[in-house]
């Protein structure tokens, strides 16, 4: 644990606690996972009571819409998102300052092309609600910054590639904290790998967490907030009012947050990467590591877990990852299964598994690259950021095991140990979502009935020859254009497909049968007993 403040800190914190003891008697920590609440049942069918008393499903979504609407009137809620597409949650974010008079920061990640562009159609909402307040003569402050290519190339966080090409970090943050009417301190926050979009809602295996009278948490969020806000960020609508930094340490017994934007001398700021490798460290001799990860591309980090694993054979290391880090294609040089498959094999690391989240349906035509590739709007994402030491600590937040993620991105990690109140119920639940995952296997053989979006975990050797088996069949021009008709229709029977297909019936026939048994399609029977096909996940 690090403590580069004055103890006094934690202190205050916990005596400003004591003081608002009838609201500190309720602290709590909410967890909510995508997609639509999670795959756990005891995540997945929980529900949440509105602030206008109805009962919705506890999904990413509405939760936080919940923990917009419940903002104190004249208060304060200080939000940094890499990407934002959710328009309820925008909407929640506008009507607190509408009709609460709370005062909001937005900070937006504009580095990545994409974001950038959704960013300009945030601020034209923000305009136009700032228009509608000034005529029915209600205040409105509502206060974006970007952060932007420029000033991360003047940090020094952009990298120039052997062709000349220049890639920048990105501010990678999702989290936000509330402040109380009057209040000096932030006592709520929330903070997870998910974004606030409609995929991180519906499609994606992530999480969020929500911190309910946790100052000594909060704190630390809203140091990072004030740091990236005053440091990095460039006004673009609003007064941009600059904040007050105030340097906190963790409460021990409480949450750690650790952020790579914190500088710990002139030349260097804090390491996420040196913090992970000393908890992969803390595996027991007969314990376990589990690990969710999007992006794995940080070989020092794979390679701390294989000598780990390798000193202690008795203990369990589970290994689930993102469908697009088994690509072993020149593009994706740089991708772990590939290397973790041959490290387990080589070493013969007997209690190393593999396992990578997985749909058929993924592989598509990338215009970029002009071939056939894992298209990031039809994968499913397993989004999660997660590892748990022991089944008893556990790292969560922002930060991809990447290079990129803690050279030049801004990133956050939050650290949970079970001894500590609240902790051991969190940890319990990230437990059930992984055990979840883990367990539902694909089935060998031909998908005999559309697969609803449930995940699918499939091992290395038996997915790579899959998706070689895909690869072939959808670079054939012909098999992608039968397989286009599916965005319209999704159930074709031979027949509707004749109308449409000049194709003869043999060889018609033969294509689909190729894909039904690469598990692309599926053909079964449908409600009416008619006999076709449809995607088969």
């Amino acid at each position: 644990m690090h403590f580069k403040k004055k103890s006094w800190f934690a202190c205050f914190s916990l005596f400003l606690c004591f003081l608002g003891a009838a609201r500190c008697e309720a602290d709590s920590i909410e967890v909510y996972f995508g997609p639509n609440g999670g795959f756990n049942l005891k995540n997945k069918n929980r529900m949440i009571t509105m602030s206008d008393g109805s009962q919705v499903p506890g999904t990413l979504s509405s939760s936080l819409v919940n923990m917009l609407e419940q903002a104190e009137p004249g208060g304060q809620m200080k939000i940094c998102m890499y990407s934002m597409g959710d328009s309820h949650i925008l909407s929640a974010m506008i009507q607190a300052a509408q009709e609460k008079n709370i005062t909001v920061k937005l900070l937006l990640d504009a580095c990545s092309p994409y974001n950038a562009e959704r960013a300009k159609g945030i601020v034209k909402k923000i305009q136009d609600a700032r228009e509608l307040s000034k005529k029915d003569g209600k205040n409105f402050d509502f206060q974006i910054k970007f952060i932007e290519t420029s000033t991360m190339t003047a940090r020094g966080r952009a990298k120039q590639l052997e062709d000349g090409t220049t890639i920048y970090g990105t501010m990678h943050e999702k989290f936000g904290v509330f402040y109380r009417k009057d209040s000096p301190i932030p006592f709520d926050c929330f903070a997870g790998s998910a974004n606030a979009s409609t995929g991180a809602d519906q499609l994606y295996a992530e999480s969020r967490m929500y911190f309910y009278n946790r100052p000594a948490v909060a704190r630390q969020f809203q140091e990072e907030f004030a740091r990236l806000w005053n440091e990095f960020g460039t006004a673009i609508e609003g007064n941009c009012v600059s904040e007050k930094l105030i340097l906190v340490d963790p409460v021990p017994g409480d949450v750690q947050v650790i952020f790579n934007s914190e500088p710990i001398s002139e030349e260097a700021d804090y390491s996420i990467d040196e913090a992970l490798k000393k908890l992969i460290q803390q595996v027991s001799s007969q314990g376990s590591l589990d690990l969710a990860m999007f992006s794995f591309t940080h070989y020092e980090l794979a390679r701390t877990m294989m000598d780990c694993a390798r000193k202690n054979p008795k203990a369990k290391f589970r290994i689930m990852m993102d469908q697009t880090m088994l690509a072993n294609t020149d593009s994706r040089q740089g991708v772990m299964g590939p290397w973790l498959d041959e490290q387990i094999k080589r070493q013969k690391l007997k209690n190393v598994e593999v396992r990578y989240k997985w749909r058929s349906n993924a592989y598509g035509w990338d215009e970029e690259k002009k071939q056939i590739d894992i298209l990031h709007s039809e994968n499913l994402l397993l989004h999660h950021k997660l590892m748990i030491i022991n089944r008893s600590i556990m790292a969560n937040g922002s930060f991809n095991w990447s290079d990129s993620a803690e050279e030049r991105n801004f990133e956050n990690l939050m650290i949970f140990r079970r001894p500590y109140p609240d902790h051991g119920a969190v940890l319990d639940q990230y437990l059930d979502e992984f055990d979840t995952l883990w367990n539902t296997l694909k089935e060998e053989g031909l998908v005999k009935n559309p697969l609803p979006k449930q995940p699918q975990m499939i091992h290395f050797d038996r997915a790579v020859a899959l998706s070689q088996k895909i690869i072939q069949l959808m670079t054939d021009e012909k098999n992608r254009e039968i397989l286009a008709f599916f965005k319209q229709e999704p159930f074709l029977t031979i027949e509707d497909m004749f109308l449409f297909i000049p194709l003869s019936e043999k060889e018609l026939k033969e294509r689909l049968d190729a894909m039904v048994e690469a598990t692309i399609l599926c053909y079964y029977k449908n409600e009416q007993q008619e006999e076709g096909y449809s995607k088969a996940d």
